[in-house]
């Protein structure tokens, strides 16, 4: 199943805390955190628009059986597109290879992990930093 391998591949908890809402709160390194300033444009920084990713959002109304997210194939300009008809929503997008995963909780932290996603993230924060 995808959901587990995202949560094998960057959580210390692996698949065993599927149920968990909060996946972030369990990445393992790298990972890098930032309360920004970001907007959802950042995905862009990741990719070219037609990036091959998985969509990981959370289900915030607890529709769900079991995991409480939902998997898309998407690309990064989907996503994008998708995300921001969408608020107050956690999401995390993921590399099809699963070398890095990017997201944004409920604080409006975004956070990342893998070498590609947490340098990225690193060099915008810098940027943004007076």
């Amino acid at each position: 199943m995808l959901l587990d391998r995202v949560f094998d591949t960057f959580t210390k908890e692996g698949r065993g805390g599927r149920m968990r809402h909060w996946l972030w709160n369990d990445l393992r390194k790298p990972c890098f955190f930032s309360a920004g300033p970001h907007d959802l444009d950042t995905l862009l920084t990741l990719g070219n628009p037609s990036f091959q990713v998985w969509l990981v959002v959370e289900d915030f109304c607890g529709t769900k059986r079991n995991a409480p997210y939902w998997i898309f194939e998407a690309t990064l300009g989907a996503a994008l597109e998708t995300l921001q008809n969408h608020h107050l929503l956690e999401f995390h997008v993921v590399s099809r290879d699963f070398t890095w995963l990017v997201g944004e909780n409920h604080h409006g932290v975004w956070f990342a992990a893998g070498d590609h996603a947490v340098a990225t993230l690193q060099a915008l924060t810098r940027r943004d930093v007076p």
